[in-house]
Protein backbone atom coordinates (compact mmCIF):
# COMPACT_ATOMS: atom_id res chain seq x y z
CA UNK A 1 0.00 0.00 0.00
CA UNK A 2 2.89 2.52 0.61
CA UNK A 3 4.56 1.71 -2.30
CA UNK A 4 1.71 2.39 -4.60
CA UNK A 5 0.68 5.40 -2.74
CA UNK A 6 4.41 6.83 -3.34
CA UNK A 7 4.35 5.82 -6.98
CA UNK A 8 1.09 7.22 -7.40
CA UNK A 9 2.32 10.27 -6.30
CA UNK A 10 5.92 10.22 -8.01
CA UNK A 11 3.52 9.88 -11.10
CA UNK A 12 1.65 12.85 -10.06
CA UNK A 13 4.39 15.31 -9.49
CA UNK A 14 6.20 14.32 -12.48
CA UNK A 15 3.34 14.87 -14.46
CA UNK A 16 2.61 18.04 -13.24
CA UNK A 17 6.29 19.40 -12.79
CA UNK A 18 6.09 18.63 -16.61
CA UNK A 19 3.11 20.60 -17.32
CA UNK A 20 4.64 23.65 -15.30
CA UNK A 21 8.03 22.67 -17.20
CA UNK A 22 6.15 23.32 -20.87
CA UNK A 23 4.07 26.04 -19.57
CA UNK A 24 7.63 27.80 -18.45
CA UNK A 25 8.82 27.26 -22.15
CA UNK A 26 6.09 28.68 -23.92
CA UNK A 27 6.01 31.68 -21.98
CA UNK A 28 9.90 31.80 -22.64
CA UNK A 29 10.85 32.51 -19.11
CA UNK A 30 13.59 29.81 -19.56
CA UNK A 31 15.83 28.21 -22.26
CA UNK A 32 14.70 24.69 -23.48
CA UNK A 33 17.43 23.02 -21.91
CA UNK A 34 16.42 23.56 -18.31
CA UNK A 35 13.61 20.72 -19.22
Amino acid sequence: RQSGSFLSTGWFTMILALELCEEIVVYGMVSDSYC
